[in-house]
């Protein structure tokens, strides 16, 4: 975060529905590697609770007792992510001294203080690396596995913090070499490619021209062919992003020119959600595929669930995973769409699913 803020508690809970407004910021959040922790709720329901335990990218908190198991009043569900201690807390009082309390409320700071330990042992933990430490070194409670009450399990502080001790040990990725190199013009199909290292093995390389994603690259050697009139002509920033297996990133920047002749384009792209299929049921992590193609070039490609955008990239294909759990039941509507460089746009079909 530009403040520095690493970790956001929100020992708070609504079950009104979900807000695209709230989902931007804990997006945004995320994608400055800060991670957002809320509480779950104390009605004893399994309802979700959007606001905003149940968002996506949000760490929801369930209470425990003393004795590692769920407290009554712990709402719970398969958007649960992790339990903390909760119940019979000791804390201070107001006016000073010290009072014992009860609720998820108490637990979501509990989750909270174990991340921001594992950040002091570690600051350059990404988001996504640090709710895996968090989830995988938590202590398995309930039925094997992830459940309802307990999500992945209790938080662990010393598991977590022994974790993060254990990143340390692996040299962040390296970036040797880009191509093509600050300064050059581009003009129709551009080669990108990348020539890294990391200690820990390359999870994947991602391309970025301006904010938009154009490509990801999972293998070795890390090349791509793309399209330069998806862009307008004129002065961009291009930027290649290397991640480790740990969620350990580097990135490079380099300034580039586009110029390509002019097409007169009145024709709108064809955009298709391919998968998952109408009518489908989903109950957990699914991936959304779509593809689109022009007479020219596909400049932008936006997927939506229930109207909030999931993502956006400058390509004619992309791939989103949803975490089904975060949905509430019943019905939800994918759509996409899809622009062109000319700035003619089209709609895909919307597809339904179910919860």
């Amino acid at each position: 975060m530009r403040k520095g803020v690493r970790v956001i508690n929100a020992s708070v809970s609504m079950t009104s529905l979900g807000s695209s407004t709230l989902q931007r910021a804990i997006d945004y959040a995320w994608k400055n590697d800060c991670i957002v922790v809320a509480a779950a709720g104390n009605e004893a329901d399994w309802r979700p609770v959007y606001q905003p335990a149940a968002a996506n990218r949000v760490l929801a908190v369930s209470a425990t007792t003393a004795g590692d198991t769920r407290a009554s009043y712990s709402n719970y569900g398969d958007w649960i992510d992790l339990a903390a201690p909760g119940d019979g807390i000791l804390t201070l009082a107001r006016g000073g001294g010290l009072r014992t309390v009860s609720g998820t409320s108490i637990a979501a700071p509990v989750a909270s203080g174990v991340a921001a330990l594992v950040l002091a042992v570690n600051p350059r933990l990404t988001a996504p690396q640090l709710t895996s430490i968090l989830t995988l070194t938590a202590d398995d409670l309930g039925v094997p596995g992830f459940d309802p009450y307990f999500g992945w399990g209790r938080v662990n502080a010393s598991r977590a913090v022994a974790a993060a001790r254990a990143s340390l040990s692996a040299a962040p990725p390296a970036i040797s070499s880009v191509s093509p190199t600050a300064g050059a013009l581009l003009s129709g199909e551009v080669a990108l490619s990348v020539t890294a290292s990391a200690a820990a093995g390359i999870a994947q390389v991602e391309t970025y021209l301006d904010e938009h994603r154009i490509g990801v690259m999972t293998a070795a050697p890390y090349t791509m062919n793309w399209n330069s009139g998806a862009a307008a002509n004129g002065s961009h920033a291009l930027t290649f992003r290397v991640i480790d297996t740990l969620g350990a990133a580097v990135s490079t920047q380099v300034a580039v020119s586009i110029r390509n002749a002019e097409i007169k384009d009145n024709i709108a792209p064809l955009v298709t959600i391919t998968s998952p299929g109408k009518n489908t049921t989903v109950s957990q992590k699914f991936t959304v595929s779509v593809q689109a193609q022009d007479n020219v070039v596909v400049s932008e490609l936006t997927l939506y669930l229930d109207g909030v955008v999931i993502e956006s990239v400058a390509a004619a294909s992309l791939s989103a995973e949803v975490n089904a759990r975060k949905l509430t039941p019943g019905i939800h509507i994918l759509t996409a769409k899809a622009w062109d460089a000319a700035g003619n746009g089209a709609n895909a079909t919307p597809v339904m699913i179910y919860r």
